[in-house]
């Protein structure tokens, strides 16, 4: 009697402030398309992959926020298990990370990977870039890597 191998699942949370495109980020790398459609609601995506012959299911959780504080009750549940957590801003305005990553000091695991996503570079300020370098600094205990991104170009 063959024994199925059990297909590993990764936990990856899409998480930052109102229109930062973590959605789109997600979208733009399962399906790799950019759609403007705008995501009013919590939502997740799966995609399958192979990596060294074992079959591995990355769950994408995309979590929507109007950037109320009361929101963020519910956040300890949303990270619960979560291996990575994406942490997506818009370049136009990176002032409040250190808001959204104390969030993910408080409830996402201590083993997660945390990525730091600068979203929409086409509208980049160049005199935000050395806040953006402080904040990776400053953070660089928790912050693995840090990516500008463009969606429309990758």
């Amino acid at each position: 009697m063959d024994i199925e191998e059990k297909e590993e699942v990764i936990k990856i949370n899409s998480f930052g402030p109102l229109n930062s495109g973590k959605f789109a980020v997600v979208n733009r790398y399962i399906n790799d398309s950019f759609d403007y459609q705008y995501c009013r609601h919590d939502s997740y995506m799966i995609n399958h992959i192979t990596l060294n012959g074992k079959k591995i299911n990355l769950m994408f959780y995309i979590f929507f926020t109007t950037n109320k504080p009361y929101e963020c009750a519910n956040l300890r549940s949303f990270f619960a298990e979560s291996d990575a957590v994406l942490l997506v801003f818009d370049l136009e305005n990176p002032k409040n990370l250190d808001f959204w990553i104390s969030e993910i000091e408080k409830n996402a695991p201590e083993d997660a990977l945390v990525f730091l996503i600068g979203n929409k570079c086409e509208l980049k300020k160049d005199d935000e870039e050395s806040h953006i370098d402080d904040f990776v600094q400053r953070h660089s205990n928790r912050i693995l890597k840090y990516f500008n991104i463009l969606l429309l170009c990758l």
